[in-house]
């Protein structure tokens, strides 16, 4: 059995909620604190999701474009739209991406991922 687990143990409890009542700047304290620190994630100035603390791209947004065989050009906002429309798998649309092969019986010559970013205004 947990000796400190709060929810069966209520003298352990009691003591802590009387300690925090008695203190009534704990719960301000504390928001003050978590609100005072620095963010972890920002966008940049191309709108793209970044951990601050270790320079990383978190998230970028993109969209597929298919090219086919008539040179007509498709948009699709994710790989999993364009895989239903084309009729295979979101594995094989990222593996047509990745390595830039076509897949002639479905008429396609070409998948790119293309980025999309939003220019950040300085108005809030």
């Amino acid at each position: 059995m947990n000796n400190y687990r709060l929810s069966t143990n209520t003298n352990k409890k009691n003591n802590l909620i009387k300690k925090n009542i008695n203190e009534k700047n704990f719960f301000p304290t504390i928001f003050e604190k978590y609100l005072s620190l620095d963010p972890l994630f920002g966008l940049n100035d191309i709108g793209q999701i970044i951990n601050y603390k270790t320079g990383k791209i978190i998230r970028d947004i993109y969209v597929v474009e298919v090219i086919k065989k008539d040179n007509s050009i498709h948009i699709y906002p994710t790989i999993l739209n364009s895989a239903i429309e084309l009729g295979i798998s979101r594995n094989t649309v990222t593996l047509l991406i990745s390595n830039g092969k076509s897949l002639l019986n479905k008429d396609i010559r070409k998948i790119n991922k293309i980025r999309v970013y939003n220019k950040l205004s300085n108005q809030q």
